[in-house]
């Protein structure tokens, strides 16, 4: 057994230690704005207690860590840099688990190993500027796997009381630390019959961590039904198995800087793991192995995860494996330790760390969370306080309620594109509709719409329709390493009359089809912009940003009056939302209307246009690949 006591030398070290992971962990922690779901923390931390519980239980996660948030935010106001800083609060306390029940386990080496792992593998750094409840999930986990070792070891009250106040915080904070718990407990329960111990003290403690979770069942049972019923989930592949595996090595959204490097430091990673389960099982000691009761909660917790959205339904993407994250460096730091000689250790750290150092300066240097720091500061000089905004995504929504509080903002969701948030959340300002006439009337309306969002249609339909008229051209704001962009248009309403026939359904009469194709590939969007005159460049008139189908697209304009046109089309493989070139060349799928060969040069409006009236309303475009 560990010494309770340490050295003064030690706790200095230790303290140097965690001192520098909270400099790195803060280095650029604001540069980025809020995506939707960080928007999300912060409006729902806004609401009082009960409502927070209220909203969680018809939502698709446990209250626990929006309700310590809002009690963090009365205490240091609700800003982008104290949400963000109880994330790292959450990333420092999970690797401080070293110098504490880790240390007691294992010894100082693999405790000491332990901490500095956990600053070095790259997720924790987005996870610690990450306004969600990750870092929490993690910690809790862990130490709800640390205390139910010790209590079996030890057989300590205290820390069997620990065990169940753990455990019983991760399954307030996340659903797959839930799992995560409920496998733990049938490894210990294992470790418990094996060893012909007395199971009384552990039945004691699950028994009381299934009471503490009797209320919340009441909630749990319906939020399943719901996710079984709709969800955003895709299909999980093996690929998709892999990405969730080799993430403590990627980024958030698995845009790794090399996945190559991604791949090398996770199969390094879980060699040492597996030497650290092999050096415990030859140990003599009957007690539990904490290297094997750690990567068999984290393995199973995944393969738990990818077997059900196998059976049922997909419920597994890669930021669900971060709840399990300090049981995998756990046993990785156990690996670690158990090579001979002191220099081996470390050699394997700084192999790990050379390994992640391109993909830590990737996640300081690469914004991917959307571009809402710079539309906050080049709308806000625009805005009058009783501007109202339409939404057409919840991306946007959400996201512009935060940044945006003194202003109404309408989520109009369109019949077929339902959401999948409790939008209860973005209460009072932010409100959904499913039709126009229920936003309020007023002379200065923005729309807005994400680029790439399932409703790609509404606002030009609104705007070609006349049910807005536009009084600035759309502004398009996208960061070329980020999935998020969208584009904004201040704009005054229409005819009251033509909003009535709009909201009817009388006005879709009339409308202009392009279809285009064929893409080399259905990968990235299919970009397709329409011009009513010279020059053939920007946004245009219209433009929708579409998903390609079996080499093919086809995008529908509403209410066009009839006239001359021109149509560009671009195979947008890398989402920028622009045509890339190879020095003159372009360097992705291109093509005009009216024209049946590659487009040489900039494209002109008098070659390119095409009549649109009654007898002429579809128009096929070729895509071409140079």
């Amino acid at each position: 057994m560990e010494k309770s006591r340490l050295a003064p030398r030690l706790i200095a070290v230790w303290c140097l230690i965690l001192l520098a992971g909270t400099v790195y962990l803060f280095i650029g922690i604001t540069s980025e704005g809020l995506w939707y779901d960080e928007s999300y923390t912060g409006c729902i931390v806004k609401q009082p207690i009960a409502q927070i519980i209220e909203i969680t239980g018809s939502d698709s996660h446990p209250p626990l860590y929006y309700i310590m948030l809002r009690l963090f935010t009365l205490i240091f106001r609700n800003t982008v840099l104290s949400l963000r800083v109880f994330s790292v609060l959450g990333i420092l306390a999970l690797a401080a688990w070293g110098i504490g029940p880790v240390r007691r386990i294992t010894g100082v080496k693999t405790g000491m190993l332990y901490t500095i792992l956990v600053f070095i593998t790259p997720i924790s750094l987005d996870m610690a500027q990450e306004a969600r409840m990750y870092s929490w999930a993690a910690f809790a986990v862990t130490g709800s796997a640390l205390y139910g070792c010790l209590a079996f070891r030890d057989g300590r009250k205290r820390d069997w009381a620990l065990f169940s106040l753990c455990s019983l915080a991760a399954a307030y904070t996340h659903y797959y630390a839930l799992l995560a718990v409920v496998i733990l407990c049938g490894l210990l329960l294992l470790f418990i019959l094996f060893g012909r111990k007395s199971p009384k003290p552990f039945l004691i403690a699950t028994g009381t961590i299934v009471l503490g979770y009797l209320p919340w069942l009441t909630k749990l049972i319906p939020q399943a039904g719901r996710v079984s019923d709709r969800f955003w989930i895709p299909p999980v592949t093996l690929n998709t198995l892999w990405l969730v595996l080799v993430y403590p090595f990627s980024s958030k959204f698995s845009n790794p800087f090399s996945p190559v490097l991604t791949d090398i430091a996770y199969i390094a990673a879980l060699l040492f793991m597996v030497k650290g389960i092999m050096h415990e099982i030859r140990n003599k000691d009957t007690g539990p192995k904490m290297p094997v009761i750690a990567a068999g909660t984290y393995l199973l917790t995944i393969f738990a995860g990818a077997l059900a959205s196998w059976i049922i339904r997909p419920v597994l993407v890669e930021r669900y494996m971060i709840p399990v994250l300090g049981l995998f460096i756990l046993g990785v730091a156990c690996g670690v330790s158990s090579l001979k000689g002191k220099l081996r250790p470390a050699a394997a750290c700084a192999l790990l760390l050379a390994i992640s150092v391109p993909q830590i300066y990737y996640i300081y240097t690469t914004p991917s969370n959307g571009p809402m720091k710079e539309a906050q500061a080049s709308l806000i000089q625009q805005l009058q306080p009783e501007d109202i905004f339409i939404h057409t995504d919840e991306h946007t929504f959400g996201s512009f309620c935060y940044y945006f509080p003194d202003n109404r903002h309408y989520y109009y969701q369109r019949k077929g594109y339902e959401g999948y948030s409790n939008y209860d959340a973005f209460k009072p300002n932010g409100v959904t509709i499913d039709s126009i006439d229920q936003v309020e009337q007023h002379s200065r309306v923005w729309l807005v719409q994400r680029t790439g969002a399932n409703d790609s249609i509404s606002v030009y339909e609104w705007l070609s329709g006349g049910i807005f008229v536009a009084d600035t051209p759309m502004a398009f704001y996208q960061n070329p390493a980020s999935w998020y962009g969208f584009s904004v248009c201040r704009t005054t309403p229409g005819d009251p009359e033509t909003i009535a026939a709009m909201a009817s359904g009388r006005d879709n009469e009339n409308k202009l089809t392009l279809r285009a194709g064929p893409f080399k590939s259905d990968n990235g969007k299919a970009l397709i912009v329409l011009f009513n005159q010279a020059p053939m460049d920007g946004p245009g008139i219209s433009y929708q940003n579409l998903d390609i189908v079996n080499g093919m697209v086809e995008a529908v304009f509403y209410n066009l009056p009839y006239g001359e046109y021109a149509a560009l089309v671009i195979h947008d493989e890398n989402l920028n939302q622009t045509l890339d070139f190879n020095g003159n060349i372009p360097g992705e799928g291109f093509g005009a209307s009216n024209k049946d060969s590659h487009v040489q040069g900039p494209p002109v409006f008098d070659e390119c246009k095409f009549m649109y009236d009654a007898g002429q309303d579809y128009v096929y475009i070729p895509v071409f690949y140079y």
